[in-house]
């Protein structure tokens, strides 16, 4: 291989995309933006075989522009989740075109690999277990078509990978990487067992975690400064030992890191009672260094368990809240609507009676939204009711498949309905003055307005503006959602 070859173009789709709200999506994209983690891994393994690396974002509309930087390289890698499987298989026919060699991995060829049949590599499952025999074999000139780590034993995460960060360009706002979010990863897997889960099925069933020196180790590399944020990208960061979990806690407080991490609450709540230290770790009230966002999938509110969850409890909801505002940790919801139990208008009040008792700080409205691999994705497939094809409307703001119980007209608008409830300016003023202390204002006014929710709030009031403004809400459906909403509590009260 001569070393003009040694060239690859790294691919990965955008966070955030959503075409019906174009302008309030903009907003969203810079609250939700980090850098992709499995395709800097990939990029660390080409580093050491000599390669020459440019990563760029797979944006939709934009996708010809990448053509230019296809013709200049030898290989291609491609990071694919289901959401931009129509962008990659676009990227791999050019590349096919000009006769370069595609690689594509992630959520999108595991589960679905006969959408990315045009590539010349597939990867399935995570990378690391086969990335050696890969190499060789990209190489020698000889890749296999499929490089299938399904069906080898996981990843062991004492042997992780450092991603290569430098692929990502710094902001050209003045003094932009200060606000920036560094992506982490601490562990792989989720004790909880979700059936419309995907990570978990990708990640095998257990719970690996890194080495907590190897971590401290990243972030000492990463050269934080104070007050400098990172972003646990786990699928559920309390699924790691408390004691290792304290250490991690423990070392990024007294450093002065802030950092966001995803996980279920009761863990934490345990560990509370029994006289742990965890919740106080995460603590910033006091100090910089602590906890700035706490995201817990909460998911379906209208069964008391989660299908397929140990330790997601609708009961856990209100005290968890009240624990964590406490603590001044901001505590965010992630709600599901649409799920094959759910119904039309109940569930929607329903879910809403619970999540107004609770009065958290966030509270993002997911519409339930099928996947392969997952139980409840392949069923839906299965009985036919997926009806989108285009792959960037899978973003979870818009149904791509029929519910069971309700149409998909009636899922949309009630979902519209729910997300005006929690972000209209009354709501937004109610809910920062329940989560907002003067004290932490005062001495911390960034965890303070992380705290008040506002600044989810306005994005979703403004979303909600914004796709009234394009029709997509409908006003007659939503003023009678309001009047069955109050006649439904006064039967309840």
């Amino acid at each position: 291989m001569s070393i003009c070859e040694r060239k690859a173009l790294l691919l990965s789709g955008p966070q955030y995309h959503n075409e019906r709200k174009p302008i309030t999506a903009q907003i969203s994209r810079s609250y939700e933006h980090i850098d992709p983690l499995g395709i800097a891994i990939v990029s660390t393994v080409l580093e050491k075989h000599g390669f020459e690396r440019k990563w760029l974002p797979i944006t939709p509309k934009k996708v010809d522009k990448l053509e230019k930087y296809i013709e200049e390289v030898g290989f291609i890698f491609i990071s694919a989740r289901h959401f931009d499987t129509s962008l990659a298989q676009k990227v791999i026919k050019m590349a096919n075109k000009h006769g370069k060699t595609t690689i594509v991995g992630g959520y999108g060829p595991t589960f679905n690999p006969s959408a990315f049949e045009k590539a010349t590599v597939r990867v399935r499952g995570e990378a690391e277990p086969v990335f050696k025999q890969l190499m060789d074999d990209l190489l020698s000139g000889k890749p296999e078509e499929i490089y299938d780590a399904t069906k080898l034993p996981p990843f062991d995460l004492k042997d992780y990978i450092w991603p290569d960060r430098n692929i990502f360009p710094s902001s050209l706002l003045p003094g932009g990487n200060r606000f920036k979010r560094y992506p982490q990863e601490w562990q792989r897997g989720c004790k909880n067992w979700c059936s419309f889960c995907s990570p978990v099925r990708l990640q095998k069933r257990g719970v690996r975690v890194r080495k907590i020196p190897d971590i401290i180790a990243e972030i000492e590399h990463l050269k934080l400064k104070k007050g400098d944020y990172v972003f646990s990208t786990d699928l559920n960061t309390t699924a790691v030992p408390s004691e290792e979990l304290g250490e991690l806690f423990r070392h990024l407080k007294d450093r002065g890191i802030r950092w966001f991490t995803e996980g279920t609450v009761a863990p934490l709540l345990e560990d509370l009672e029994n006289g742990g230290n965890l919740l106080r770790l995460m603590s910033a009230q006091k100090e910089i260094g602590g906890c700035y966002s706490f995201l817990y999938g909460a998911d379906d509110l209208v069964k008391e368990r989660v299908a397929g969850s140990l330790d997601k409890k609708v009961a856990l909801l209100k005290k968890a809240v009240q624990v964590f505002r406490e603590f001044s940790i901001p505590l965010n919801f992630s709600i599901v609507l649409g799920l094959d139990h759910h119904q039309y208008p109940e569930t929607f009040f329903q879910t809403a009676l619970i999540l107004e008792e609770a009065n958290a700080s966030n509270i993002f409205f997911q519409i339930a939204t099928p996947y392969l691999g997952t139980p409840w994705g392949n069923s839906v497939y299965r009985e036919g009711r997926v009806f989108e094809t285009e792959t960037t409307h899978f973003n979870h703001n818009q149904p791509v498949a029929t519910p069971k119980q309700m149409t998909k007209e009636q899922l949309q608008q009630g979902t519209y309905w729910i997300i005006r409830q929690f972000n209209n300016p009354e709501k937004i003023a109610k809910t920062a003055r329940a989560n907002l202390n003067s004290s932490v204002m005062s001495r911390n006014p960034t965890l303070g307005v992380f705290l008040s929710g506002l600044l989810w709030g306005f994005e979703r009031y403004l979303s909600i503006l914004e796709l009234s403004a394009r029709g997509y809400v409908d006003k007659k459906t939503q003023k009678e959602l309001d009047a069955q909403f109050k006649a439904w509590q006064k039967r309840k009260s």
